[in-house]
Protein backbone atom coordinates (compact mmCIF):
# COMPACT_ATOMS: atom_id res chain seq x y z
CA UNK A 1 0.00 0.00 0.00
CA UNK A 2 0.91 3.70 0.37
CA UNK A 3 2.89 5.12 3.43
CA UNK A 4 2.78 8.79 4.18
CA UNK A 5 4.90 9.83 7.54
CA UNK A 6 6.05 13.33 8.68
CA UNK A 7 9.08 12.83 10.87
CA UNK A 8 9.13 15.94 12.70
CA UNK A 9 10.15 17.44 16.43
CA UNK A 10 7.97 20.51 16.29
CA UNK A 11 4.24 20.77 17.19
CA UNK A 12 1.56 23.33 16.89
CA UNK A 13 2.30 26.15 19.22
CA UNK A 14 5.90 24.94 19.69
CA UNK A 15 8.69 28.13 19.39
CA UNK A 16 11.99 27.09 16.96
CA UNK A 17 14.78 28.00 18.15
CA UNK A 18 17.68 30.01 16.32
CA UNK A 19 19.85 26.85 17.25
CA UNK A 20 17.39 24.13 15.49
CA UNK A 21 17.82 22.20 12.82
CA UNK A 22 16.58 23.85 9.11
CA UNK A 23 15.23 20.63 8.39
CA UNK A 24 12.58 20.67 10.73
CA UNK A 25 10.11 18.46 9.40
CA UNK A 26 10.58 15.66 6.52
CA UNK A 27 8.05 14.03 4.89
CA UNK A 28 8.32 10.61 3.40
CA UNK A 29 5.85 8.84 1.44
CA UNK A 30 6.46 4.83 -0.05
CA UNK A 31 4.13 3.25 -2.11
CA UNK A 32 4.51 0.29 -4.99
CA UNK A 33 5.97 2.10 -7.89
CA UNK A 34 7.79 5.28 -8.54
CA UNK A 35 4.77 7.09 -9.75
CA UNK A 36 2.09 6.60 -7.04
CA UNK A 37 5.21 7.71 -4.48
CA UNK A 38 5.33 10.74 -6.19
CA UNK A 39 1.67 11.06 -7.03
CA UNK A 40 1.39 10.30 -2.86
CA UNK A 41 3.69 13.10 -1.89
CA UNK A 42 2.76 15.50 -3.95
CA UNK A 43 -1.47 14.71 -2.54
CA UNK A 44 0.74 14.77 0.97
CA UNK A 45 2.54 18.28 0.55
CA UNK A 46 -0.65 20.07 -1.16
CA UNK A 47 -2.44 18.58 2.68
CA UNK A 48 0.62 20.16 4.63
CA UNK A 49 0.13 23.33 6.12
CA UNK A 50 2.70 25.45 7.86
CA UNK A 51 1.96 28.84 9.24
CA UNK A 52 4.37 31.72 10.35
CA UNK A 53 7.70 30.70 8.79
CA UNK A 54 9.44 29.80 5.63
CA UNK A 55 9.30 26.82 3.92
CA UNK A 56 9.77 25.17 0.68
CA UNK A 57 6.68 23.04 0.60
CA UNK A 58 5.59 25.51 -3.14
CA UNK A 59 8.98 24.85 -4.08
CA UNK A 60 8.41 20.55 -3.60
CA UNK A 61 4.97 20.64 -4.85
CA UNK A 62 6.10 22.23 -8.17
CA UNK A 63 9.07 19.32 -7.95
CA UNK A 64 6.75 16.55 -7.29
CA UNK A 65 3.94 17.94 -10.51
CA UNK A 66 7.24 18.39 -12.97
CA UNK A 67 6.70 16.45 -16.17
CA UNK A 68 10.37 15.61 -15.96
CA UNK A 69 10.53 14.62 -12.26
CA UNK A 70 7.81 12.68 -12.80
CA UNK A 71 9.21 10.93 -16.12
CA UNK A 72 12.37 10.00 -14.11
CA UNK A 73 14.59 12.10 -16.52
CA UNK A 74 17.26 13.43 -13.64
CA UNK A 75 20.36 14.98 -13.81
CA UNK A 76 22.81 16.67 -11.23
CA UNK A 77 22.06 19.57 -13.04
CA UNK A 78 17.95 19.35 -13.19
CA UNK A 79 16.81 21.72 -10.39
CA UNK A 80 19.19 24.74 -12.12
CA UNK A 81 18.33 23.53 -15.51
CA UNK A 82 14.41 23.41 -14.53
CA UNK A 83 13.97 26.13 -11.57
CA UNK A 84 16.31 29.18 -12.66
CA UNK A 85 16.43 31.95 -10.29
Amino acid sequence: GITVRNDTGVQEGGEISIYYDPMMAKLVTHAPSRAAAIEAQANALDAFYVDGIRHNIPFLSALMNHPRWREGRLSTGFIAEEFPK
